[in-house]
């Protein structure tokens, strides 16, 4: 049977999961601010959140809401997590007679801001010192007063196919090594998008999830790995933490069994896996993973 789906927000990952929704005959609504996307099958409205009206909000079982800020600022933050949640939340409470079921609200891992390379699950505090963090934390409390069930489903470092910024960064010379160890965790695009369609088959729901792939992995060790499957150089240079994108800053390891526990498969469950389709997809991989 069809589900239909509203997404808010279409960029990489609502693309990716728009694509899955669609190979099971689900029907996908988006929301999306600029009109450059070639996709005659989803329903779009070009439209920012703020400007949008009851009627704009068509009748779906689902609503996923992931959009991304055009700038890494706490203004942009506010706007897009606060604002404009808070816009939308006014819509549905228009519209009581036709809610859909469950509301998805995808987050970042990274509100745990850890450094010290802990394990940290659903049930660890959060306690961000960064402000865009903290905006998203109250942005996920937010999202709990919708007039209908919401889920918060925290995400990890996505990479994947034309999303790779390590491997970027060996290519272009501009990698390097940390001095102490510093844990990355990450979660392939493919699987970032299956979780939150596992997600929302559920017959029961926790109020969140943690999605992440089930090897927390030492930064230099990916880029030495990486180097050695492509032959690139490993670097010489040495910093004292990772600036991988994916990590935001953060040392610890992300615990996904609350994930598993419900039955959930990673078609990439680490690292190697994940790193091998790419590096075997762009012709770079030199040296069996």
């Amino acid at each position: 049977m069809s589900i239909r789906v509203l997404i808010v927000g279409f960029g990489y990952l609502a693309q990716q999961l728009t694509r899955l929704l669609q190979h099971h005959h689900h029907i996908v609504w988006g929301i999306k601010r600029s009109s450059v996307l070639q996709d005659t099958r989803t329903r779009m409205l070009f439209k920012a959140i703020h400007d949008l009206r009851p009627g704009d909000l068509p009748e779906v079982d689902f609503v996923v809401y992931c959009p991304h800020p055009d700038k890494p600022t706490a203004a942009a933050h506010k706007s897009l997590y606060l604002d404009d949640l808070k816009h939308l939340i006014q819509l549905y409470r228009q519209k009581e007679s036709s809610l859909p079921r469950r509301f998805i609200h995808i987050s970042n891992c990274a509100i745990y801001d850890r450094h010290d390379g802990e394990w940290v699950d659903e049930s660890t505090p959060c306690q961000p010192k960064d402000r865009p963090m903290q905006i998203r934390l109250q942005s996920e409390e937010l999202a709990k007063t919708m007039p209908f069930p919401c889920t918060v489903l925290r995400l990890s470092g996505i990479y994947g196919p034309n999303r790779h910024y390590l491997l970027d960064q060996l290519v272009d010379c501009n990698a390097h090594i940390c001095f102490k160890p510093q844990y990355s965790n990450r979660i392939h695009i493919v699987d970032a998008a299956r979780a939150i369609y596992h997600v929302m088959h559920l017959r029961q729901h926790e109020d969140l999830y943690l999605l992440t792939d089930s090897e927390p992995t030492p930064i230099n060790t990916i880029v030495a790995w990486l180097s050695s499957v492509t032959g690139i150089k490993l670097p010489t240079a040495h910093r004292k933490e990772s600036d991988d994108a994916g990590d935001q800053g953060c040392n610890m390891r992300i615990n996904n069994s609350r994930l598993l526990h419900t039955g959930f498969n990673f078609e990439y469950r680490n690292y190697h896996q994940g790193f091998l389709a790419i590096l075997q997809e762009k012709g770079m991989l030199v040296k069996p993973g």
